[in-house]
């Protein structure tokens, strides 16, 4: 057997949660009872009125149930991911912290880069004239 300290592994892009238009009182209320993960709140306004926001985009599991059973598209939630940006989760088994493992994985991915480089440029090079 393969001895490996790490569980789980995994990574996820950030999710990019924007209003076109303000969801506000009834429908404000409604948005944030449809999130099962509690990524919308509601922001008091003058004169009694409410205002979705998103309070914890990090926690969005992108499950959709903001857009559908809530109907978001039609009423100005735009669902969408950063393509730039990641969230990476590493469980350790406790024989090394999670960020230890984090620096070694990443070591070791720059050393395949480059290794691949180090290929790729060798193939480029025109061969020598015998």
């Amino acid at each position: 057997a393969k001895w490996s300290p790490v569980c789980t592994a995994s990574y996820r892009l950030l999710p990019h949660i924007t209003f076109e238009k303000d969801i506000v009182d009834e429908d404000a209320e409604a948005l944030k009872e449809a999130c099962p993960v509690g990524v919308f709140d509601i922001e008091e306004l003058a004169g009694g009125r409410k205002r979705a926001t998103v309070v914890k985009p990090r926690s969005c599991t992108t499950c959709r149930e903001c857009l559908e059973t809530f109907d978001g598209a039609a009423k100005g939630l735009s669902l969408a991911k950063k393509k730039q940006h990641f969230l990476f989760s590493i469980e350790s088994t406790g024989c090394m912290p999670a960020p230890v493992l984090m620096r070694k994985a990443l070591r070791k991915l720059q050393d395949k880069c480059e290794m691949a480089m180090r290929v790729l440029e060798s193939r480029d090079e025109p061969a020598a004239e015998g």
